[in-house]
């Protein structure tokens, strides 16, 4: 049941084009944190998510800010 729920809630994240990567947002040690705003898009070009860039962005304008 818990693996159903974690694959049907990362494909939701798909379909809408989130930029996180299933092991961003099924881990168990590290769970995933919503950024505020929402999460970064999937880069042009690509198919899968890539999991670079989304939270590190956020980061680095919270610094410059």
């Amino acid at each position: 049941m818990w693996g159903a729920y974690g694959l049907a809630t990362w494909g939701w994240c798909l379909v809408k084009g989130y930029n996180i990567t299933f092991a961003q947002w099924f881990s168990p040690l590290k769970p995933y944190e919503w950024p505020k705003g929402g999460p970064d898009m999937v880069p042009g070009g690509s198919v899968f998510p890539t999991g670079k860039g989304g939270q590190a962005q956020a980061a680095a304008k919270v610094q410059v800010a």
